[in-house]
């Protein structure tokens, strides 16, 4: 039987925040320890702009390794858990959690590593070309880096199998365990105002998309199903989030004649007054591993129309009977799943839809894997 002890100092690795779901998840994670009585350290490899890092919770120590390369982030990694002793780390993406692993095992401290997939990884490489270095050798160091991973964690049971399969992790390594949300907290943070023109009372109805402007969320889709939609609706898009493809986007924007009906808005801190007063929201993501936003979205009661992809929208989405699923890439599905959602032929969303993903039943879960 496994010998239960009590944590009292846990560390959360990471790169950096980002102005992502997976550092939001994070911070959720940490606050709550933090009001459980537990110690945490936020330890980064650097410390770069992000308006982030203003929600990190002042009972929340930040340690900055100041670390860039690979080697240099295991050794100054190492040096923290011999300084700090922390029983956990608990890291989440996947070089943060390779280091993770290896600097828990070359430290000798004794420390606990439990590391977090947030994403379909497989689906990600399978997009890369096949001499690629990153999908050649992530797998190969993944297998070798998690065998001194005690436990890993996959946000969705289909980012779990992924993990399993590419890794080869053995039987009874991995586990499930979804991501934490505070619904009274984003109730409370939806009620606040949101003066721009296009959320007023009697504007036009507005789709909503959210996330970084990167490959993965495929806002290129987005933009195609909803040049499709505004033939036949007046309505309006926003799309909450920076990123690499903002130019790329600016330009098929103005390609599409859609400037006066398209906004890129930007990293928002707050979206959940956005979403509030969103008709529909729109996930057009090629791949995921538990899209946050679909959860939020679910508690606000904004209609959805997501894609099926691996992994996360079709367990969020229980196969369809929260929102529309339609398939990764078809921009003539979303467009049709949008047109009905704003036609107001949408399912009624019950407490039971999200209340998986409250942030004590999930601390819950991950503290069984931490001691």
């Amino acid at each position: 039987m496994k010998k239960t002890v009590a944590l009292t100092h846990a560390c959360i690795y990471l790169n950096t925040l980002y102005n992502g779901g997976i550092e939001r998840v994070m911070l959720n994670l940490a606050r709550t320890m933090t009001a459980r009585g537990i110690e945490v350290d936020l330890v980064v490899n650097f410390v770069g702009y992000s308006p982030m890092w203003k929600e990190v919770p002042d009972s929340v120590r930040l340690v900055n390794l100041d670390a860039k390369g690979f080697t240099s982030r295991i050794s100054k990694l190492v040096k923290y858990l011999k300084a700090e002793s922390p029983q956990v780390i608990l890291s989440a993406t996947h070089i943060s959690n390779e280091v993770a692993a290896l600097a828990g095992f070359v430290s000798k401290t004794g420390v606990r590593v439990v590391v977090s997939e947030h994403t379909s990884l497989s689906t990600e490489l399978n997009g890369l070309p096949a001499t690629s270095k990153r999908r050649l050798g992530i797998p190969i160091l993944g297998k070798i880096a998690y065998r001194f991973a005690h436990s890993v964690v996959g946000v969705s049971e289909g980012v779990r199998k992924d993990a399993e399969k590419l890794f080869s992790l053995p039987r009874g390594k991995s586990r499930t365990i979804y991501n934490p949300i505070e619904p009274e907290r984003i109730l409370a943070q939806a009620a606040e105002p949101l003066d721009h023109p296009w959320f007023q009372a009697g504007s036009k109805p507005v789709v909503l998309g959210i996330g970084r402007l990167e490959k993965q969320k495929d806002f290129f889709n987005l933009l195609e199903a909803f040049y499709q939609v505004r033939k036949k609706v007046d309505a309006r898009l926003v799309i909450l989030g920076e990123g690499s493809e903002r130019q790329a986007l600016e330009a098929r924007i103005q390609k599409l004649e859609l400037e006066n009906d398209v906004w890129l808005a930007g990293f928002v801190a707050n979206p959940f007054p956005y979403f509030k007063r969103a008709s529909v929201f729109a996930l057009s993501s090629a791949w995921e591993g538990l899209p946050t936003a679909l959860i939020e979205a679910l508690i606000l009661g904004v209609p959805i129309v997501s894609t099926n992809c691996p992994s996360g929208p079709f367990e969020i989405l229980e196969g369809g009977k929260y929102g529309t699923l339609v398939p990764v890439g078809d921009s003539h599905a979303l467009a049709r799943g949008i047109e009905e959602a704003l036609s107001g032929h949408n399912p009624a969303i019950p407490k039971e839809a999200f209340l998986r993903y409250s942030v004590d039943a999930v601390l819950d879960q991950y503290l069984e894997t931490m001691v």
